[in-house]
């Protein structure tokens, strides 16, 4: 297909090994990635961030490149970083994560709207981050965290009034933090936040509470297989699933600009402007990609 493209396949890998070389040369020590490469060493860039699952889908890049290329490196990447997540998991009774770190694993501020912080939103996505690395490794040690993440998630004195949670948790205290909309100074006070951040959300579902579940019963060598075995549908069903994901596709790709991206309205600058929102960005492009993969029959990580 890349060579009708008039691509040829091996400047496809060649430029693909470049890009993972990257990542590689960026990880950390202790397994985790920074925010931006090559550091900078003077700013909150440098750290450790899961913020919008960036680590995430760095680990996820690992286990495709390992599929395709079957180098080692990458495994060690991979678990090197789920060893990092076992190690930056905070002391109970706030058994979670924050939204970044810095060298010595301490949380740390980044933005002057993201404090040092337990974070449910980053959190849960480490969550299901280990259950995936789990899975991919058949190592059940990175499942080993989710116990008492789980209990802080639903404790009381997490879930706010409206069955809610707070984006972010003041470390020691567990009490939920604000800033204000023109100032923003630091508060308890949640009556008046700014409005391009989600400073409360649900940030926590049963998926995780689920899978590990379902793996504590049936063991996750089992868990893995039926996961894999519920995947693996015929070329038939593959075309039925692109055919229905259609209509979906063209409402996709007719809501672009004229530049080719999408745009949300709301947040940034208020409810009438458009603006660029990664998260639709990143939304649309799992659809595209799902498509494809289902219509061509291409493997991938396109379903969500």
């Amino acid at each position: 297909a890349l060579q009708e493209a008039g691509r040829p396949a091996d400047e496809i890998h060649e430029s693909a090994i470049a890009a993972l070389d990257y990542l590689l040369e960026a990880q950390y020590d202790n397994g985790g990635w920074p925010q931006r490469y090559p550091l900078d060493g003077r700013s909150y860039h440098d750290y450790i961030t899961f913020n919008d699952n960036s680590i995430r889908d760095v680990c996820r890049t690992m286990m495709d490149a390992l599929d395709a290329y079957a180098d080692e490196r990458y495994y060690q990447a991979l678990t090197d970083c789920g060893d990092f997540i076992i190690n930056a998991q905070l002391p109970a009774p706030q058994s979670s994560w924050a939204q970044q770190y810095d060298a010595d694993l301490r949380p740390g501020w980044a933005r002057r709207f993201e404090p040092p912080a337990v974070c449910t939103g980053e959190a849960y996505g480490v969550m299901r981050l280990l259950v995936e690395i789990a899975a991919f490794t058949g190592d059940d040690r990175y499942l080993e965290p989710l116990p008492a993440a789980m209990a802080w998630f639903e404790s009381e004195d997490t879930v706010l009034e409206d069955g809610r949670r707070a984006r972010f948790y003041e470390l020691k205290t567990n009490r939920p933090l604000y800033f204000y909309a023109e100032t923003y100074r630091l508060t308890y006070d949640d009556s008046d936040t700014p409005t391009h951040y989600s400073f409360k959300g649900t940030y926590y579902g049963d998926t995780v509470r689920e899978q590990y579940e379902e793996i504590q019963e049936v063991g996750l060598k089992q868990w893995v297989a039926a996961g894999e075995a519920a995947r693996d549908l015929t070329r038939e069903q593959q075309v039925a699933r692109a055919e229905g994901m259609e209509d979906n596709v063209r409402e996709v790709l007719d809501a672009r600009t004229e530049n080719g991206v999408w745009l949300r309205r709301g947040g940034y600058g208020g409810d009438d402007v458009m603006h660029l929102d990664m998260r639709t960005v990143q939304r649309n492009l799992n659809a595209l990609s799902a498509y494809v993969g289902n219509a061509t029959g291409f493997p991938g990580r396109g379903e969500e």
